[in-house]
């Protein structure tokens, strides 16, 4: 799904629209395009409902620009995620929330710098994520933690 909005440098920009699972015609849209000053960016993340459109998130000239939206396995949490310099970091609301545009609440932030990407959140709060190993042979090491139980 796709949408679109005017950046700050008055180009119309495509986003992507991820589908909020139970939620018919309701989708989460991440826009984002280059500033005019390299290498920054602009950014616009919105909840998009029938007849109406929330913003969650905007910035102009921005060094931390958003990835990729999506959802735990049942749909309870959702995750913004974001890079600064290649180092991703996650942002972790409850959707109910989202979807009333309150963002103040966030249930969890995770970013570990050797972190690689995160695998899977269910809606019990488990996250599975691939960290940089330190071990001989291997790439990857996956990992788990509880959200709801780590120390933030």
């Amino acid at each position: 799904m796709w949408a679109s909005f005017i950046s700050s440098n008055g180009i119309n920009v495509d986003g992507e629209c991820v589908q909020v699972p139970r939620q018919d015609n309701t989708a989460i849209c991440t826009f984002t395009n280059a500033s005019e000053t390299a290498p920054y960016q602009d950014y616009k993340i919105s909840v998009k409902q029938p007849g109406k459109i929330t913003k969650l998130f905007e910035q102009t000239y921005a060094i931390t620009v958003p990835g990729h939206v999506f959802f735990s396995n049942g749909g309870r949490l959702v995750v913004f995620e974001f890079a600064e310099e290649g180092h991703p970091q996650y942002w972790i609301y409850a959707t109910a929330d989202v979807l009333k545009g309150n963002i103040d609440d966030m249930v969890y932030y995770f970013e570990r710098y050797e972190l690689k990407y995160i695998e899977s959140l269910n809606d019990d709060g488990t996250l599975v994520f691939a960290v940089q190993c330190h071990e001989q042979g291997e790439d990857t090491c996956k990992e788990q933690l509880n959200i709801y139980t780590a120390q933030k």
